[in-house]
């Protein structure tokens, strides 16, 4: 798994790549602006290694979103340019993100030949990029 982890308007942010998905969330703890959490985003799994592992993702008001959708589209591009991974996804839990997801995935399709499929389920909306096996053409 490779990470990256960066502060932005006091806000930490970590940006994992596990060779199939690719995450974005938001470390309330790391942060050094108080962001409160909420009793649902705790997680609450017995078998966790670290009880007070919060992974945020939903949005922070910060002064430079344009920052953090740069590390962002930053980080992504440049794991898949590493990896080149034959199939990878993420997803959107913010209907109101939805569309900069959306432009950011065809984006990432286009300069890196993936076909790109879509779809929603309630409040989260999944993307998955592939590429077509040369051996089934």
């Amino acid at each position: 798994m490779s990470v990256k982890e960066v502060l932005i308007d006091n806000v930490h942010y970590v940006f994992e790549f596990s060779g199939s998905e690719i995450s974005f969330y938001i470390d309330p703890y790391k942060s050094k602006r108080h962001i409160e959490v909420t009793a649902e985003e705790i997680e609450t799994d017995i078998f966790d290694d670290d009880p007070h592992e919060i992974h945020l993702y939903r949005r922070v008001p910060v002064d430079a979103p344009i920052a953090v959708y740069r590390e962002a589209i930053k980080f992504a591009h440049n794991m898949i340019g590493k990896h080149r991974p034959h199939h990878f996804s993420y997803c959107a839990e913010e209907k109101t993100r939805w569309g900069i997801y959306e432009r950011a995935g065809h984006k990432m399709a286009k300069i890196f030949g993936y076909n790109v499929y879509s779809w929603a389920d309630g409040e989260v909306k999944r993307w998955e990029f592939y590429k077509d096996d040369p051996t089934t053409h």
